[in-house]
């Protein structure tokens, strides 16, 4: 299993809009879940929250590209949750 931190060390350099990183994270065993960070957000310039939920996709971009790199295999589920299962 790969080092958890270390993912999230790559994970955390996303893209994100006006660099908000609005995100927060759970290690769970083998898993990694990304919640949206609420406290983050800009309700003037994204009242929509669609640049919130844009960054938490390339926080998960960021995770697996990670997880390729250290060769884990993994799969991830957007449906009731984000996160990367390794």
């Amino acid at each position: 299993m790969p080092d958890m931190k270390e993912l999230l060390h790559h994970t955390v350099m996303a893209p994100s809009g006006h660099n908000t990183q609005p995100w927060k994270f759970r290690i769970k065993e083998n898993a990694v879940f990304i919640y949206p960070d609420f406290s983050r957000r800009l309700p003037v310039v994204d009242p929509l929250e669609w640049e919130l939920y844009i960054s938490l996709g390339c926080a998960l971009e960021n995770l697996v590209i990670a997880a390729e790199h250290e060769g884990t295999e993994h799969w991830w589920d957007t449906l009731l949750r984000t996160g990367l299962f390794l």
